[in-house]
């Protein structure tokens, strides 16, 4: 299996390397079940990686990564398995545009382990695009099982999860062809996945060609009607909903929070002042200064039913 050590890459090389296969994160957002991302955006990354170095290190990026050594140490303490950092970009056997970077390997049986800490509710049911995850690191590094520990730290409780996963040789399989599919379909040809949302449409068509005309089809006609009617439906809707948010801040008044047996129903709370530029201020009293760093950014396409 070939593989590629990370433990000396700077972030911006471990970015591009990644770029150049679909990852195991990669994997739900081939299959349309990633809540975070599409496969558009998803071709956008591979095709265009540099715009990932665009992209800033947010907090819960950092926070998972400040988070590993003290869930594996968790991990050890409720299994008694010692975890083992693996520090490599591992590449399937037969597609090297297929990849995953482990967050650890269980000392002896060698399998993968994933380590997660999340904000959300456990159910007791794994997400889709975390399933996909683990199953996309099993077929990569051939690994019969799969251990999973996640720190849930939600408002409703904290907890630390162990659980242990099979491989699905079925659903390998078919995320296998799907993933095929898209990086010979796709990635390669430099040809979009079709769109799925408005931010897939916007994305993709950024750009216009001035005062062009389609022709459009009774069809468009039928949609745009649709559309109109949505919209009125969603004013309504939105009427209604404003009307009991009135019934509660009248109930809650100056107060912050309203609670029923000990479970909160509501906040009302005020939110921290921030220091807000005077841009017409500054124009007006230092307009040399305003030209000179003034910049142009592009416009955005709205679209109008008519």
């Amino acid at each position: 299996m070939k593989r590629v050590n990370t433990l000396k890459q700077s972030r911006k090389d471990w970015l591009l390397e990644r770029a150049k296969s679909i990852g195991a994160s990669d994997s739900s957002a081939v299959l349309g079940i990633n809540p975070w991302k599409s496969n558009v955006e998803l071709w956008l990354e591979k095709t265009n990686p540099e715009s990932l170095l665009d992209q800033p290190d947010n907090l819960n990026m950092r926070l998972g990564r400040d988070m590993e050594p003290i869930l594996r140490q968790l991990f050890t303490e409720e299994t008694g398995l010692q975890v083992r950092q693996d520090n490599h970009i591992r590449y399937d056997d037969e597609y090297p545009f297929l990849s995953t970077n482990l967050d650890g390997r269980i000392v002896g049986d060698k399998v993968p382990i994933e380590l997660k800490t999340t904000g959300m509710v456990w159910d007791g049911m794994i997400p889709d695009n975390y399933f996909c995850q683990l199953q996309h690191q099993m077929m990569v590094t051939n690994s019969p099982y799969i251990y999973f520990a996640v720190l849930v730290l939600s408002n409703f409780g904290k907890q630390f999860i162990v659980e242990k996963y099979d491989r699905n040789e079925r659903f390998i399989a078919d995320m296998r062809a799907k993933m095929v599919n898209f990086w010979m379909n796709h990635v390669v040809t430099g040809d979009a996945p079709d769109p799925v949302s408005v931010k897939d449409a916007r994305l993709l068509y950024k750009d216009t060609i001035e005062e062009s005309t389609i022709e459009g089809s009774f069809d468009m006609i039928t949609i745009c009607e649709k559309i109109k009617d949505y919209n009125k439906d969603i004013k309504k809707i939105k009427s209604k909903a404003d009307e009991l948010r009135v019934s509660i801040m009248d109930t809650m008044k100056e107060d912050e929070i309203m609670s029923y047996k000990g479970s909160t129903l509501s906040t009302w709370k005020k939110s921290k002042g921030k220091v807000k530029f005077d841009l017409n201020k500054f124009k007006k009293d230092h307009p040399e200064l305003y030209e000179e760093y003034a910049t142009q950014k592009d416009g955005n396409r709205m679209l109008i039913i008519k």
